[in-house]
């Protein structure tokens, strides 16, 4: 399950819906970044979440005024405040937060700061 943030909200993605279930949720705040179903929660090296990243670029390409932070300030900001929330997103989805973060973590709070508002 990924969780990802979008201001206060707190929004659950269940393996079986998606992300394009995920964007549908969020389409009346803004759009997170198009990443296919699974695949972040596949993450487990630089070298997968270096393919998230590849995915988040050309999605941002192909679709720049659906993103909510299109300019490197915005995402900056927006990717800090999602890298902090994390640990409480996890608790308030019953889950621990590892001591350790991982890439899977990384993955999730990068493309969580696209669509952060």
């Amino acid at each position: 399950m990924l969780a990802v943030c979008s201001g206060y909200r707190v929004i659950e993605v269940a393996a079986e819906f998606g992300v394009s279930r995920q964007n549908e949720a969020v389409d009346a705040y803004s759009r997170f970044a198009n990443v296919p179903e699974g695949q972040l929660d596949s993450v487990r090296s630089n070298t997968e979440a270096a393919q998230i990243v590849a995915l988040m670029e050309a999605d941002l390409q192909a679709r720049p005024d659906a993103w909510e932070n299109t300019t490197l300030a915005s995402f900056l900001d927006a990717l800090t405040r999602c890298i902090e929330a994390q640990p409480q997103l996890y608790a308030n989805l019953g889950e621990s937060y590892p001591v350790t973060p991982s890439w899977k973590q990384f993955a999730e709070a990068l493309v969580a700061a696209t669509g952060y508002e």
